[in-house]
């Protein structure tokens, strides 16, 4: 058989339809990955968190928030309906109300995501509603390069199955 008569039975691959957020055009200065290895080597001993929503369809309207710290294996899950940038800012404030805010920031100094438009407010999760000062650093994954933060992915899809 000729190799062209080998291809033609296989279907045309289909191309991803990349995904247009609405946060595109969003100034993420000092917020981005590489300040995120910046902000690591100089500080190599700090509990830096993933957070990251459970895949969902996009019709559900329930959705599980995660965080998660690799180094001590530690694991929050939150459900979160209809979930926006807004309940997402008021879920660390409670933790912060609830904690206090210096064991707030001694516990999250440093946040890995990615770019979900629910993650947009920066502002509001990394100051503190108690003392208006700084509370943690906020960090954005590069689009499409979820190998940048493989703990919350691995555990996102451990607990899809």
């Amino acid at each position: 058989m000729k190799w062209k008569n080998l291809i033609n039975l296989f279907k045309k691959r289909k191309h991803n339809k990349k995904y247009n957020y609405p946060n595109n055009k969003i100034n993420r200065s000092n917020h981005t990955y590489l300040d995120y290895l910046a902000y690591i080597h100089e500080n190599p001993n700090l509990f830096v968190w993933q957070l990251d929503f459970l895949g969902a369809a996009k019709s559900d309207s329930n959705n599980i928030l995660t965080l998660i710290m690799s180094l001590l294996q530690l694991l929050i899950l939150k459900f979160i309906k209809n979930p926006n940038a807004e309940k997402v800012v008021n879920y660390f404030y409670e933790i912060e109300n609830k904690i206090g805010a210096g064991a707030f920031k001694a516990l999250f100094p440093a946040i890995l995501t990615d770019r979900d438009p629910c993650f947009n407010d920066f502002d509001g999760i990394c100051t503190s509603k108690i003392t208006g000062k700084e509370r943690c650093k906020l960090f954005y994954c590069d689009p499409y390069v979820s190998s940048q933060k493989p703990n919350i992915e691995n555990l996102n899809k451990q607990l899809r199955l």
